[in-house]
């Protein structure tokens, strides 16, 4: 039976809890409580879905600028790789 394991990617900021609704978005460091599913990868036993915070208006940018889609991109599979395992 596989387990499921959510990853919440985010950038710290000092005056926000660790665990908690509202976190600083991953491009901008604006304070936001949108989320975006960034991608769901296998390994093994274990499904890991890759949760980004992430403003209205970066959500927007990575999908309408094609640039700022593809730094978005790499931003998160270097923080994936450097943090908790190494992506596909």
């Amino acid at each position: 039976m596989r387990m499921l394991h959510k990853i919440y990617i985010y950038r710290e900021k000092e005056n926000l809890p660790e665990e908690g609704w509202f976190q600083s978005c991953f491009m901008c460091y604006s304070i936001t409580s949108g989320i975006h599913l960034f991608d769901t990868v296998t390994e093994r036993k274990r499904i890991y879905e890759i949760y980004v915070y992430l403003c209205p208006e970066c959500q927007k940018k990575i999908v309408n600028a094609f640039e700022y889609g593809a730094r978005f991109k790499r931003k998160c599979v270097l923080y994936v790789n450097e943090n908790f395992f190494t992506y596909p």
